[in-house]
């Protein structure tokens, strides 16, 4: 019997008594394990971790040591330290564990997977889960009483600092931002050029400015100590900042953010608190660079080709290229990292060429090959089968390897050798069933997003040609050579959407 202990604690127990700590949730174990003379093969610690999800280290390396069948028993305080998704602790407890011929003991429920018939535990599963949606509930509501009442800002704006727990002007700063609003407003100049001008002048940017007050304690510290870094140097976004930041009014802005399906999003509409600091600029400054501001994307939105400057990319540091409405005579697409630039008009037409070839051949079936190889790439050298096969002999050699050893007909340190070998062997089939189900799911996800793609260029037929490109396409890179030649690497919507 190979019985491992496992404990769990997530950051928000850590608020919590002594009693869910770590030490104590291992002592408490211990004990029982004594009390019922069972020996301890490893311990699994996951400290930190929230009971939410089950991307933990330690219950990783836990579950793999399982199906190694290095552990069949596995002891915890209470169910909800291996988890509080009741969907997903059901599904380990009724249907994973019983499969592998893991026992499971959890102390605090006087459940015991070998001799248990109590019809409760779904119930405390259930519970468990309802106790993390509940702290989450509470936690929300607590940020958004904080955001409806005082401004929310750490470390405060370029131009404020904190003082006793107070933001408060900081008059050198808001001397630079009083300037920046007049060049913007009054004097009419870009922020490209108000940029420019500020770090003719040697001015400290905001990032170094930071730095200076806060030393290592700073956010930006990893940034502004990184070989090359120049401290005069100011950017055109960074002065836009400046200019679009309404909290230089004397309000704050607070903005909630949440997480769905592993993206943050930002509320649209922020809370606006009157009166937290001192304003630096008066709201009737804001609005008239509010109004220029909207002015000039509107003037950019005039542009022929509008929808597609978020997909124009640089191939050689693959940033967003951006687009300059004006650039002498013609319209451009610049890459700020390597300063890269590509005429409008010879990108467009070459997107518009490469469309009009996709339109012409993509119902041919030798098209359709070559287009299903420039968007994945496929591993036939072996079959589900033969990986199945090996990975199961893996699996027998090491119940062997272990028979071995307790007989006595190997030494520990040959099974130490021969284990280490078998280890790496079932992770590299792991890795490769995975790559193989990868692929199979790959095809089957090309075949329908092939269908979509045929579906949506039938219904885009007789539309505008800028509108049928911007429609298709997902991403345009650009590749400057040092002979001037330009390559282009162009991305369709290969995403079962037919937007």
């Amino acid at each position: 019997m190979n019985v491992a202990i496992y404990a769990r604690l997530s950051n928000d127990d850590l608020n919590n008594s002594q009693s869910v700590s770590i030490t104590n949730q291992i002592k408490y174990i211990k004990e029982y394990l004594n009390d019922h003379h069972m020996n301890i093969t490893e311990t699994y610690i996951d400290d930190g971790f929230s009971g939410s999800n089950f991307d933990r280290p330690d219950f990783k390396r836990l579950m793999k040591d399982v199906e190694l069948k290095i552990i069949n028993v596995i002891v915890v305080k209470d169910l909800s330290r291996l988890g509080r998704n009741y969907i997903e602790v059901g599904r380990l407890l009724e249907e994973t564990f019983p499969l592998l011929g893991v026992r499971v003991i959890s102390i605090n429920d006087n459940y015991d997977s070998q001799s248990s018939n109590d019809d409760t535990i779904a119930i405390r599963n259930f519970l468990n889960g309802l106790y993390l949606k509940e702290c989450e509930r509470k936690s929300r509501l607590q940020v958004h009483r904080r955001c409806i009442s005082k401004n929310m800002t750490i470390l405060g704006n370029y131009g404020y600092k904190i003082e006793d727990g107070k933001i408060v002007v900081d008059q050198e700063a808001a001397s630079v931002v009083k300037r920046i609003f007049d060049m913007y407003v009054t004097g009419g100049l870009s922020t490209v050029k108000i940029a420019k001008i500020l770090s003719q002048e040697k001015l400290i940017n905001p990032s170094y400015y930071r730095y200076l007050r806060l030393g290592c304690s700073s956010s930006v510290e990893k940034l502004v100590t990184s070989p090359g870094y120049d401290k005069y140097r100011w950017s055109k976004s960074t002065v836009r900042q400046i200019v679009n930041n309404m909290e230089y009014t004397g309000v704050g802005v607070n903005r909630i953010y949440s997480r769905e399906r592993s993206k943050s999003l930002q509320r649209k509409e922020p809370f606006i608190v009157e009166g937290t600091q001192e304003a630096i600029i008066t709201k009737e400054i804001y609005n008239i660079a509010l109004e220029r501001r909207k002015k000039r994307e509107l003037e950019t939105a005039k542009s022929e080709y509008p929808r597609f400057v978020k997909k124009v990319y640089c191939a050689k540091c693959n940033r967003i290229a951006e687009f300059n409405l004006k650039y002498g005579s013609r319209t451009i697409f610049k890459c700020r990292s390597c300063k890269d630039i590509i005429n409008e008009k010879v990108l467009m037409e070459a997107v518009y060429n490469d469309v009009n070839d996709v339109i012409k051949n993509v119902k041919k079936t030798s098209f359709k090959k070559m287009f299903r190889l420039r968007n994945f790439q496929v591993d036939t050298s072996s079959t589900l089968d033969v990986i199945k096969r090996e990975k199961e002999s893996a699996l027998k050699e090491f119940d062997i390897l272990i028979e071995k050893k307790i007989l006595g007909d190997i030494t520990e340190d040959e099974f130490e050798r021969l284990k280490s070998q078998n280890i790496v062997r079932l992770d590299a089939l792991t890795c490769e069933l995975k790559n193989f189900n990868q692929n199979n799911l790959d095809d089957r996800l090309y075949n329908y997003n092939y269908d979509c793609l045929i579906s949506l260029i039938d219904r885009l037929e007789g539309k505008d040609r800028f509108i049928i490109a911007d429609t298709l396409i997902e991403k345009v890179a650009y590749l400057i050579g040092d002979d001037n030649s330009i390559k282009f690497n162009i991305k369709y919507k290969l995403n079962g959407k037919q937007d």
